[in-house]
């Protein structure tokens, strides 16, 4: 959203390199829900991120993993007792954001394009 803020051509550029990242973040929010809904398997064997300890090697952190995950990644988690899991929240709201961002930059481009 800041970079909407930003006039001129960085703020458009800045604005148009967040469109794959919110694309990833849908893309993702639905490869996740999939696993939730039992559709196919995870692609991870677990799904919980090691506690991470000031000097510690990349090897004992990898060694403090657990060998099964705290809460297993296709059971979902839902907010306020909601039919709609955060997931899937989580991947509305990049969606909306995507489609909002996009049409940003379609307006810009177009203003610029009219202005020449």
């Amino acid at each position: 959203m800041l970079a909407l803020l930003i006039p001129g051509a960085v703020g458009f550029w800045a604005t148009v390199l967040t469109l794959p990242a919110l694309a990833t973040a849908v893309m993702l929010a639905g490869l996740h829900n999939g696993v939730e809904q039992k559709w196919w398997r995870s692609p991870f064997p677990a799904c919980h991120a090691p506690v991470y300890h000031a000097g510690m090697s990349f090897r004992e952190r990898m060694a403090s993993m657990p060998l099964r995950p705290a809460k297993p990644c296709d059971d979902p988690t839902y907010l306020f007792h909601l039919p709609v899991s955060m997931t899937v929240l989580g991947g509305i709201a990049a969606a909306l954001l995507f489609a909002a961002v996009s049409y940003s930059v379609v307006l810009q481009a177009r203003s610029w394009h009219a202005a020449r």
